[in-house]
């Protein structure tokens, strides 16, 4: 996506740091901007009945 944004000049507004390899990192990423509380589904302390994300 960003390669296709720049060939029209459109990644311009966004800044590099707009731009993720994996929607992994961007969860990571928000998680660390933001302190929000996350769980993932593969962490080994997750309980079954916590819904992933929580």
């Amino acid at each position: 996506m960003k390669d296709r944004l720049a060939v029209y000049g459109l990644d311009k507004p966004f800044g590099p740091d707009a731009f993720y390899s994996t929607i992994g990192s961007v969860v990571s990423s928000y998680v660390e901007a933001t302190g929000a509380r996350w769980t993932d589904w593969t962490d080994p302390d997750r309980t079954a009945d916590e819904p992933a994300g929580s």
